[in-house]
């Protein structure tokens, strides 16, 4: 695939909200495995504290995941799930930060 395509690909806003979502699910699942994999590699038990942060996680994932869903499937029921929640500010403020890094990267690789 050349890199103007993928270009294409990432400079789209509709991806670049998948995009953007996929990345705060790998970001929040990466740092709830962090906390639950230290505590257990010590033999500890989740203080409450760390259960608050990895069930917290555990819903922005899930929240993330179901938006994801609705998109390919319902999108205008996506889009309304986010207005509901009060979120579609913030997913477009990091849409276009991740689109800006992105799309700066792609292309250096021109």
């Amino acid at each position: 695939m050349p890199v103007s395509e993928l270009y294409s690909i990432v400079a789209n806003p509709e991806n670049g909200e998948i995009f953007t979502l996929l990345l705060i699910i790998l970001l929040s699942f990466s740092y709830a495995s962090f906390v639950w994999g230290n505590a257990k590699r010590l033999g500890n038990d989740l203080t409450t504290f760390q259960w608050g942060q990895v069930y917290t996680l555990g819903l922005v994932i899930f929240i993330c995941g179901v938006t994801i869903f609705g998109k390919f499937i319902f999108p205008e029921n996506a889009e309304a799930l986010l207005a509901l929640l009060r979120l579609e500010g913030i997913l477009r403020y990091l849409t276009v930060n991740f689109q800006t890094i992105a799309l700066a990267i792609i292309r250096a690789l021109m």
